[in-house]
C-alpha cells in the first residue's frame, strides 16, 4: 500500500514533487558513506572498523618479490632514491638571494593561494582540498614556489 502511494506521488512528469518527498525523508546533516569491502570468506566488513582491518590485511602486509629476489639491486635502487630524496631537500632550503633571483616569486604564490577557492572540490587524483593549501603557511607557500619554480625552469 505505502509503495503504491509512493509511485503515484513520484510522476515523473513533477519532478519537483520528487523532490519534496525526497527533502522530506533526508537528514539535514549527511554522512560519508564507504564502500562495503568483499571479505576473502564472501562476507561484507560494511563499517568503518572491519574496512579498515580488512584494507590492513589486504594492502598492508604486501611485500615486494623485488626485494627478496633481486637484493642486491634493490639496496642499488634504495640509495640512489635516498641521495635524490637529499638533492631535493637540499633545493627546498633555498638561500634567500635564490628565491629573490627566481622567475616565480613568493609574494605571487602568497597571492595566488589568497585568491584561491577554499571550498573547491579535490580532483579525484590529489585528493587536495584549497582550505590545505590556504592553511599551509609559510612551508606551504615555500613548498609550492619550489615545485612551480621548478616547472618553470624545466618547462
Amino acid at each position: 500500500m505505502y509503495l503504491e502511494n509512493l509511485s503515484k506521488e513520484l510522476d515523473p512528469k513533477q519532478p519537483d514533487k520528487f523532490w519534496s518527498l525526497i527533502n522530506k525523508t533526508r537528514n539535514n546533516y549527511t554522512k560519508p558513506v564507504i564502500q562495503p569491502i568483499l571479505r576473502n570468506d564472501n562476507s561484507l566488513a560494511v563499517d568503518a572498523e572491519d574496512i579498515y582491518k580488512e584494507m590492513k590485511i589486504l594492502y598492508g602486509q604486501e611485500k615486494l618479490a623485488v626485494k627478496d629476489q633481486l637484493p642486491e639491486w634493490y639496496e642499488q635502487v634504495e640509495q640512489y632514491v635516498k641521495q635524490i630524496e637529499e638533492t631535493e631537500r637540499q633545493k627546498l632550503t633555498q638561500t634567500t638571494t635564490e628565491v629573490e633571483e627566481s622567475d616565480i616569486t613568493i609574494k605571487e604564490v602568497e597571492e595566488v593561494i589568497k585568491d584561491m577557492n577554499k571550498l573547491s572540490a579535490p580532483s579525484p587524483e590529489e585528493q587536495i582540498l584549497g582550505t590545505m593549501i590556504t592553511k599551509g603557511g609559510k612551508q606551504m607557500c615555500l613548498g609550492l614556489h619550489f615545485l612551480f619554480q621548478r616547472c618553470w625552469e624545466q618547462g
